[in-house]
């Protein structure tokens, strides 16, 4: 197969660090073939638990799950004070955030702040970092954030950030999550211009949003679409529906045990080896 027709997929796993629960289930479906990336957030309270895991992943690239939604920062919450309540902590609702941002009550300095303290935290732990991305893809929807994250990327050294560019057919248009995907692919293009502009790559396709939640069947049918190039796939494995104290509401949880058990089929396993798809990281690219 050559360059040109080389079908290459990242399989990544959000969240991880959120609990020691979702830390189990990424280092599980990592081992088992197909997962093959995981992207960090530094700031949670499993932050060390997934640290720890990692010596036993070698091959599993990691990213920063770049996040000023939940939880506390890592700076001083005097040092981020527009990012925070009066309790220290992250608004916690996307709503609140996206409206603040709007009505520029956020501190872009202390978003600066706040990425390259998170950033910095997850290579003092000795990891390197292979990509950058946000919660609730944040950093695609939020005006002047894509590029403060472009910056931080080039600031660190990091190549890659991602990108939402996914497929989304006329029939799933009325979908929640197609809806969404729609949105997202918008937010991307529109802020497409700030990769180039700081020298950083993007993925060519993407999945894992208009298609949620991932079971076997969309697995295969994703697969069975590929195109040439890079695809990254967005996931959410987790064990059960353990509770997360102190991170708000959450939509993916529900869909946990579903998205693990999928990367656990040895079946989508040998679908990859038959389709001759390339699994890969961005740390390899």
């Amino acid at each position: 197969m050559n360059g040109e027709t080389l079908k290459q997929v990242i399989i990544n796993a959000d969240d991880f660090g959120l609990s020691c629960g979702v830390n189990r289930a990424i280092v599980e479906c990592y081992k088992a073939g197909l997962l093959t990336s995981a992207s960090l957030m530094a700031n949670m309270s499993a932050f060390e638990d997934a640290v720890h895991l990692c010596t036993s992943c070698p091959d599993l690239g990691i990213g920063v799950h770049l996040n000023l939604l939940r939880g506390v920062p890592v700076c001083d919450p005097g040092q981020v004070a527009s990012l925070v309540n009066r309790e220290g902590r992250f608004w916690g609702k996307p709503v609140v955030l996206y409206r603040k941002f709007l009505l520029k009550r956020i501190s872009l300095d202390e978003v600066q702040r706040e990425l390259d303290a998170q950033i910095a935290r997850v290579l003092d732990a000795g990891i390197r970092v292979t990509h950058l991305d946000s919660e609730k893809h944040t950093h695609l929807l939020l005006p002047g954030y894509a590029e403060q994250v472009c910056r931080a990327a080039s600031r660190f050294d990091i190549r890659w950030v991602r990108s939402i560019r996914e497929s989304v057919g006329l029939k799933g248009v009325v979908n929640r999550q197609a809806r969404k995907a729609l949105l997202l692919n918008a937010a991307a293009s529109r802020s497409s211009g700030y990769w180039t502009d700081y020298g950083l790559q993007a993925v060519d396709h993407s999945a894992g949003v208009a298609n949620a939640p991932l079971d076997v069947a969309v697995y295969r049918a994703v697969f069975e679409s590929l195109r040439p190039g890079v695809t990254e796939i967005v996931c959410h494995p987790g064990c059960g529906r353990e509770p997360v104290g102190g991170v708000g509401q959450m939509y993916v949880d529900r869909y946990w045990e579903q998205e693990r058990m999928a990367l656990l089929d040895a079946e989508l396993r040998e679908m990859v080896d038959c389709l001759e798809i390339h699994l890969t990281h961005f740390g390899r690219l």
